[in-house]
């Protein structure tokens, strides 16, 4: 299996659990899970995790892109910790992780896809990595407490970087603090 369709169990409001019989790193390379974090209340993966109820995520060491909706609605996920391999981070992968603080993105990625982090709304601080050449859309729209975003590069390189002017909409983000100093942000 390689996605669900998007929306597949949209409206699903009713739906328990769902088993499913990959693993993390698995799952990671789903396409869309049809936004089934959203509605389901477990979702178990073949070693008896549950990602539903997982405060502490450390993705596997031999993924390479998260998937779109991967971990969307994970509610009680409070940390997230990014790999080296990981080149890509997918559409809306972390969208609504309300619970989640804090998000260790690794040198490695280049592309943030659009609302990844959208409405991770305890979200305090990222780091960006220097490796980073796209951020999409509204990556962090409506992270309301985050206030600090720290880039591992130069000014120059963050300027260079290709992003959406929506990338910080409703946070608190003003600045962004490189390794040489900060760049002011507009929302």
């Amino acid at each position: 299996m390689t996605g669900i369709g998007s929306n597949a169990f949209s409206g699903c409001t009713s739906l328990e659990s769902v088993c499913y019989g990959g693993t993390l790193a698995q799952w990671c390379a789903l396409d869309d899970n049809g936004r089934l974090m959203s509605y389901a209340k477990h979702v178990t993966m073949s070693d008896g995790t549950d990602l539903k109820n997982t405060t502490n995520l450390v993705i596997p060491s031999d993924v390479t892109s998260i998937g779109s909706n991967a971990f969307r609605g994970c509610t009680s996920l409070a940390s997230v910790t990014i790999p080296k391999g990981v080149t890509e981070i997918g559409q809306e992968a972390f969208e609504d992780c309300t619970s989640l603080a804090s998000v260790t993105i690794s040198e490695g990625v280049t592309g943030i896809g659009q609302g990844a982090f959208e409405g991770c709304t305890s979200l305090k601080s990222v780091t960006i990595p220097a490796s980073v050449t796209k951020i999409s859309y509204s990556v962090f729209y409506g992270c309301t407490s985050l206030a600090a975003v720290f880039y591992d590069g130069t000014k120059e390189g963050w300027e260079r970087i290709e992003k959406a002017p929506t990338i910080f909409w409703q946070t608190n983000v003003t600045k962004i603090t490189c390794t040489d100093g900060t760049v002011t942000v507009s929302n």
